[in-house]
């Protein structure tokens, strides 16, 4: 019902920076702190407050289908939305259940895959890169698995694109229809404002032209500030406006209480079940740790793959070092309760033999637990182990230490040294819900995934053994 659909579209926002904030100048140009030059604004004198009361909603004016010109047989045009990054999530998942129908036969995902890391400067191993690929590959034909990335041409989420043209080419190939993958679902949640052509994606304002799939040609050449194009072989995209321009990080925050409520409530609100939701990290960039930070802050489990590079290498050396630690500790206290124990202390009635060693000999309490679970939530960073973090990340983030950022287009504040080492922090203090696995060690994902969610759920979460099943036939 094409009015239906419509209406439906219509009550998305989107954000417009009306108020002119400068905050630098670019070739003798001002820029406003949105990202868009004084006259794209409707107030034009200059006002002082926070970014989020310089915008004002707007009806969104960019939804419908994406033809891209570069695709080769086998995929349809995807569909796609601009909205805000404040936007109520039952909206959204009334728009990817009953909008988009993404459940075939009311048939929820086994699992939801979102996969995180680098974009403009990833450079992983290569053999590594080619395990996880064939991983993605086999995940797509073989199981009714969603995949979620930042969707553009790109980095970890042009791998994911190319995994998932090569599963729909072969099924077109194959001519077999058993093959064909209509569950395949990979959705592309990027920023508006850091999307390139995005003017391309604007509607015209009839209903013919609304319902025509708007052609989109992607630009391979990448180049630091500047937008990246969208990825071809997603089947979906978000595109999440915070009303500026130039600039990404405004999805971050959005994709993350996505998924959350995605595991939760895909399903519709009447079913009991909830479905594995995964982030997968391979290397990454200094955002990164907030969007890892994001994911744990909302109890989803995060797998970092060691030995991909940089932000991964970060966390999984992060990570060893704080168990070495915990087990050179506990070494000890096994050691110092023999000595107690042989010397067979009696307790004197006021002070028990569990106190009385403790005082005697410093014995952290923690250590003394006998679930490991209950002491992952007391790791720490030490502060030899945080100055050493501090090496590591500078030697690999060298633009920090100059101001920089990545890409040149977010504060440098947000993206600092210490900032990464808060970062770090947080996910050792949240460690039950992290899991390190080497490809290289001939470690595979889809049972880390199995693990990692009976290990945070429970072995009697009701939906382990049905929504897990995809760990036993992905190769």
């Amino acid at each position: 019902d094409v009015k239906k659909y419509l209406n439906y579209m219509q009550k998305f926002k989107i954000k417009r920076c009306r108020f002119y904030q400068k905050a630098k100048t670019v070739d003798g140009i001002d820029i406003c702190s949105c990202g868009q030059r004084q006259e794209n604004h409707s107030h034009l004198t200059e006002t002082s407050g926070p970014f989020s009361k310089q915008m004002e909603p707007l009806p969104t004016n960019a939804y419908g289908k994406i033809e891209f010109t570069d695709q080769v047989h086998g995929f349809a045009p995807a569909d796609y939305v601009r909205l805000a990054d404040d936007t109520n999530m039952e909206r959204v998942m009334i728009l990817l259940r009953d909008v988009w129908k993404l459940n075939e036969n009311q048939q929820p995902p086994d699992v939801i895959l979102s996969v995180g890391g680098g974009v403009k400067e990833y450079r992983p191993n290569k053999n590594l890169e080619e395990k996880f690929h064939a991983a993605l590959n086999n995940a797509a034909e073989n199981n009714n698995v969603w995949l979620l990335t930042c969707g553009v041409h790109v980095g970890v989420s042009k791998n994911v694109g190319e995994a998932m043209f090569e599963s729909v080419f072969e099924a077109w190939a194959s001519k077999d229809p058993t093959k064909k993958l209509k569950h395949l679902k990979c959705i592309g949640v990027a920023p508006w404002g850091y999307t390139a052509d995005n003017q391309k994606l604007l509607n015209k304002y009839n209903e013919q032209d609304l319902m025509k799939a708007k052609k989109y040609s992607v630009n391979a050449v990448i180049k630091r500030g500047r937008p990246t194009s969208l990825d071809p072989y997603h089947t979906h995209f978000i595109l999440v406006d915070d009303g500026s321009s130039g600039r990404y990080g405004a999805e971050i925050r959005f994709r993350a209480e996505m998924e959350a409520n995605l595991a939760k409530n895909l399903a519709g609100k009447d079913a009991t079940i909830q479905i594995p939701t995964v982030y997968v990290v391979l290397e990454g960039g200094p955002t990164i740790f907030k969007a890892i930070n994001e994911r744990l802050d909302r109890e989803i489990p995060v797998i970092i793959i060691d030995g991909s590079g940089r932000a991964s290498n970060i966390i999984a050396y992060a990570i060893r070092s704080c168990e070495e630690s915990i087990s050179r500790k506990e070494s000890l206290i096994t050691i110092k309760m023999t000595v107690i124990s042989n010397y067979k202390i009696l307790s004197t009635g006021k002070v028990s033999y569990r106190n009385w060693a403790l005082k005697k000999f410093s014995v952290f309490p923690l250590l003394l637990t006998t679930d490991f679970h209950e002491r992952e939530d007391k790791f720490f960073i030490s502060e030899k182990l945080k100055k050493h973090l501090r090496t590591m990340i500078i030697k690999v983030f060298p633009y920090l230490k100059q101001g920089e950022t990545e890409d040149n287009a977010r504060n440098s504040d947000e993206e600092g040294t210490e900032s990464i080492l808060e970062g770090l922090e947080f996910i050792i203090k949240r460690k039950k819900l992290v899991e390190l696995v080497n490809l290289n060690q001939k470690e595979d994902i889809s049972s880390a995934i199995a693990n990692l969610w009976i290990r945070v759920k429970g072995e009697g979460d009701s939906t382990t053994a049905e929504n897990l099943k995809f760990a036993l036939k992905w190769g």
